[in-house]
């Protein structure tokens, strides 16, 4: 999917989340990747358009994956809604989605979280 415009980052983000922790958690690396990829690709497009707060509603999101992924990259502008999301899912189970939001937690409050460095 080709992306245009705000929305279509968006939708692509709640789209593909949800595979690509399902992919994840079955450990099959190959559709992961790809599936990680076209999220980034989606991320990329809001940072580029200066556009990431139009995550902030996905926040909200029933699906904690979208949540998750959501939040982390809303740490650096929302921080206060972002570590309670975070801290929420993180509290939620022992699944690898509230894993990776206590790690992300951790590397921020350390200062080591440096996605949006990286990503572009």
């Amino acid at each position: 999917m080709k992306i245009n415009t705000i929305n279509d980052a968006i939708r692509l983000i709640t789209e593909e989340a949800p595979l690509y922790t399902a992919a994840y958690n079955d450990s099959n690396n190959k559709v992961a990747n790809k599936k990680h990829k076209k999220i980034i690709t989606a991320i990329n497009f809001l940072i580029k358009n200066n556009s990431l707060r139009e995550m902030k509603p996905l926040l909200n999101h029933s699906d904690l994956s979208i949540a998750h992924w959501a939040a982390v990259y809303l740490l650096k502008s929302e921080t206060q809604l972002a570590e309670k999301k975070l801290e929420e899912i993180a509290s939620k189970d022992d699944s690898l989605t509230s894993l990776d939001a206590e790690y992300a937690l951790i590397e921020w409050r350390n200062g080591d979280l440096n996605l949006w460095e990286r990503e572009l």
